[in-house]
């Protein structure tokens, strides 16, 4: 439940690229709640890590756009924008390494799955001193 506020009542706002942090005193009670506009991620750096910030640079990076051009975008819709330099980076490389460790397991799991079709189909194995290898039908032998 919202705390009672009297017109007039300013709450104090936290901008956090494109979260904020909105602390709102009570008129009545006087205790201050703290409401934030966006989940935060799990992880270790708790004080930028909220997911609104976190999607808008996997959403740069899949696009390919540079944050200067996000920037411009964000200016011309009228969407205040203040997520620090430094933060951004550390974004990018979080999200960036994230994307790349999914790609290189999605890649293992693609490469065995096709040694397993490949060995079902029984017939593209070739044992070299005693080491079996698949030949995965890159040259067309394999059928």
């Amino acid at each position: 439940m919202l705390p009672a506020v009297s017109e007039g009542t300013v709450p104090h706002i936290e901008d956090y690229g494109l979260a904020s942090v909105i602390h709102m005193a009570c008129t009545v009670c006087e205790h201050t709640t703290t409401l934030e506009s966006s989940q935060r991620m799990d992880g270790e750096d708790r004080r930028t890590a909220f997911e609104i910030n976190t999607l808008h640079v996997l959403g740069e990076q899949n696009a390919g756009l540079a944050p200067a051009k996000v920037e411009k975008l964000f200016t011309a819709m009228g969407i205040e924008y203040h997520l620090h330099k430094t933060n951004h980076g550390k974004l990018h490389k979080v999200v960036g390494a994230t994307v790349e460790t999914l790609a290189k397991e999605s890649c293992e799991k693609a490469f065995e799955d096709e040694v397993v079709a490949t060995l079902e189909r029984g017939n593209c194995t070739e044992t070299v001193d005693g080491t079996t290898y698949v030949n995965l039908g890159a040259t067309g032998d394999c059928a």
